[in-house]
């Protein structure tokens, strides 16, 4: 009989068992499979390397493109595609991005067989209705210019903007004057010129005949020559405060570039910033959530790019505390590089971390996440393994020492917009 009165038994012992992908080139077309689940329910996802605004010529262009993929085909139109989606309990995600746009579908694997030629008809045939393209552009751009009205989601553009430039495709700030000017054409020749080359990613309770279905209908990319690199302009620390007369907050992001994924800094220097502002009981959260009362909550995170990471500081506070804010961050930021984490505290940072990594494999969709988490990176499970150790034997002078070596609070891009 289950005792109530004794707690669950507590162990830090951490076994990594992550399913791995198995990949295979079928047609010159990247197959990456994870079985995972035992719910007869699978997660196809298709991946545009080169279809994302980092390879677009106009700001909106691929975004667009992404959003439309849906709305027609020689074949079908719009409510076509969407009925036989319907029909079979199937539904598509489609994902914008700066690096890997993608669409996913979800269905029951009886039915794949009634949902896959449509995916596929999807990806080879769209032809972007001209009719259509002109609801989509105005829905679009009306969104847009409401989420640019959010203080929060403008802090994050100009802080994006500031930190690459508004020449780099990781700076572009998409405006809903960008998208009045595109037309289905240029959508047209944008997925036929930077989508033709594609990878699948199945994740599931896939068995043989549903990996075979796709191959045979989905096996036709094309590679794309396009090696394009935009240079990222020399960092520098700059102040940017952008009033608004009637707002009542101000939100806050401090950052800076960093270190890429690939880099050995990356996984310390994670760690570092868990501690700062990566959980609820962070140093940020304790001072100013807990102790000033400026926010509901503040968050210090990285964010990992293609081709660059970033540093994020995070928050809305009210307006009169702006300034004593960003300086409460800048303070504890020179705390850890002038004192070493307490072992209790760094015992809490490990065991937040490893808990939530563990909770990130808690589904058979969420593998598909750690894959892609390691391969669009370049990287490969061998990561992860480097991950757990370093948060299993890393020591507080090694945290002081990264940031030192990388948090200098002189060096930070700031910006208020509020």
């Amino acid at each position: 009989m289950l005792d109530r009165t004794r707690p669950p038994a507590y162990s830090q012992t951490f076994e990594l068992h992550i399913p791995r992908a198995k990949s295979e080139l079928r047609n010159q077309t990247n197959f990456h499979a994870i079985a995972a689940g035992k719910q007869p329910v699978s997660r196809i996802e298709i991946i545009f390397p080169k279809g994302g605004s980092y390879y677009d010529s106009l700001p909106g262009l691929a975004y667009l493109t992404n959003k439309m993929l849906t709305y027609g085909t020689p074949s079908r139109n719009h409510h076509d595609i969407v009925e036989s989606f319907d029909r079979y309990g199937a539904f598509v995600k489609l994902n914008p991005s700066f690096d890997d746009p993608s669409l996913e579908l979800y269905c029951l694997n009886k039915n794949a067989g009634d949902v896959i030629p449509v995916l596929a008809d999807i990806i080879r045939h769209s032809i972007f209705p001209d009719e259509d393209f002109a609801l989509v552009q105005k829905i679009s751009a009306e969104q847009i210019r409401i989420q640019n009205s959010r203080n929060s989601v403008l802090a994050s553009k100009l802080f994006r903007s500031t930190l690459f430039g508004e020449g780099h495709p990781y700076g572009q700030v998409m405006k809903p004057e960008d998208l009045d000017m595109l037309d289905a054409r240029q959508l047209r020749a944008f997925f036929m010129e930077q989508c033709r080359e594609y990878e699948i990613i199945v994740t599931g309770d896939a068995d043989e005949s549903l990996t075979r279905l796709l191959g045979d209908q989905l096996a036709f990319s094309k590679p794309i020559k396009d090696d394009r690199l935009h240079d990222i302009p020399e960092p520098k620390a700059t102040s940017v405060y952008q009033e608004k007369e009637n707002s009542l907050q101000t939100s806050l992001r401090i950052g800076k570039l960093l270190p890429h994924k690939s880099d050995p800094d990356y996984i310390p220097l994670r760690i570092c910033l868990h501690a700062l502002g990566g959980y609820f009981g962070s140093r940020l959260m304790k001072n100013i959530r807990e102790e000033k009362g400026y926010t509901y909550g503040i968050y210090a995170s990285m964010v990992p790019l293609r081709f660059a990471s970033y540093l994020v500081i995070g928050s809305d506070v009210q307006k009169a505390n702006r300034t004593d804010a960003i300086n409460e961050v800048n303070r504890e930021i020179r705390l850890l590089q002038d004192e070493l984490l307490r072992e209790e505290e760094l015992q809490m940072v490990r065991n937040h971390m490893l808990g939530s990594f563990q909770s990130d494999l808690s589904s058979p969709f969420a593998l598909s996440e750690k894959f892609k988490g390691v391969y669009l990176f370049g990287l490969d499970y061998s990561y992860y393994d480097r991950y757990i150790e370093t948060i299993e034997t890393i020591t507080p002078q090694h945290i002081r020492e990264m940031a030192q070596k990388y948090l200098d609070p002189e060096s930070m891009t700031e910006i208020s917009v509020g």
